[in-house]
């Protein structure tokens, strides 16, 4: 669900020629496959997601190994010590600051 959201943010940004990266590769997959045959809540998700993704033509999502999702991840365990919803806007900065209390960024 967290590229459901990217999807307003590239939004609010105006940001164009967007590649979401997932390294899901069954949701990819079903996603960029036009149709899911079965009715489930998996389905209906992915629906919702695609209705949403139809505003967005200049975007588009491709799968990527796990390994070359590092970021991602590293990111996603930092963001669970934050208590509220937290962006990082910036194209650059020093990630290892974010883990350690002690870094001056």
């Amino acid at each position: 669900m967290g590229w459901f959201e990217a999807l307003s943010w590239i939004k609010d940004l105006e940001l164009k020629n967007v590649v979401i990266e997932m390294d899901v590769k069954l949701v990819v997959d079903a996603f960029n496959a036009g149709l899911v045959t079965s009715s489930s809540v998996f389905g209906d998700i992915i629906d919702a997601c695609k209705k949403k993704f139809r505003s967005y033509p200049f975007c588009k999502i491709d799968w990527v190994v796990r390994d070359s999702n590092y970021m991602a991840h590293h990111l996603a365990k930092i963001a669970m010590n934050f208590s509220s919803p937290f962006i990082w806007n910036e194209l650059s900065f020093n990630v290892d600051c974010l883990s350690h209390t002690s870094c001056s960024c």
